[in-house]
């Protein structure tokens, strides 16, 4: 079971107008009442460290307590990254500028640190773009993401001040995705995300997800 600290974090952390959404898809699906599914959200929290998300894409409500427990819920996630990953390693991949630069050959498209940049190295970033991506050094489920379209600013200077004031100043090209993986949502980068876990000199794949946007939403939110 979560502690106690965890679990009042996430309490604090949620964001009742997500969740209320997610209570909604829960009555249309298995009919269960609102009143109902908010206090068993709160009971996969604390008893399984279910989130509201978790809750609704593992089919909490139609299942029983025994069935819950096999679930890799986010807390059990995170156990389970904590015991096989070396922490000391993690601010290669949570601080974004680092993650471009040191990773830069397998990303395929280019980048730029808006923080740091000049303004010509940054006209050479638009050149030729018509929009691009803005994002915060750090943080997750593409909060605070933003695209930018470049024909709606009057200058690039216009465009990096925006980006500066924001603090959105990881600057990065538009992914150009391949048409098989295009057709089903045109408008988002629809991933294809595998798990693997080394042991000795062994790589296992433990799942493979396919994940696509959908309703002409580009990330959260409607599509610009």
């Amino acid at each position: 079971m979560p502690g106690i600290k965890y679990f009042t974090r996430i309490i604090k952390g949620m964001r009742f107008e997500s969740m209320n959404h997610m209570m909604d898809v829960v009555k249309d699906k298995w009919g269960q009442g609102k009143a109902r599914t908010f206090l068993s959200m709160i009971w996969c929290a604390a008893r399984h460290g279910a989130g509201y998300h978790d809750y609704v894409m593992f089919g909490f409500a139609d299942l029983t307590e025994k069935q819950r427990k096999t679930f890799v819920t986010r807390v059990r996630n995170k156990k389970i990254c904590e015991q096989m990953n070396d922490y000391t390693y993690g601010e290669e991949f949570d601080d974004k500028f680092r993650f471009n630069q040191r990773f830069a050959k397998f990303l395929h498209r280019k980048t730029l640190n808006g923080e740091s940049c000049t303004i010509e190295e940054f006209k050479d970033f638009i050149r030729d773009q018509d929009t691009f991506f803005a994002k915060p050094n750090h943080g997750s489920r593409g909060q605070g993401v933003t695209r930018i379209t470049v024909k709606d600013y009057q200058s690039p200077e216009e465009i990096l001040q925006f980006v500066r004031d924001r603090n959105i100043t990881v600057l990065e090209h538009t992914l150009k995705q391949h048409p098989d993986m295009a057709k089903p949502h045109p408008f988002s980068v629809n991933t294809l995300r595998i798990a693997t876990e080394r042991v000795g000199d062994t790589v296992y794949v433990p799942y493979i997800a396919v994940r696509f946007g959908r309703g002409g939403s580009c990330i959260f939110g409607k599509r610009p």
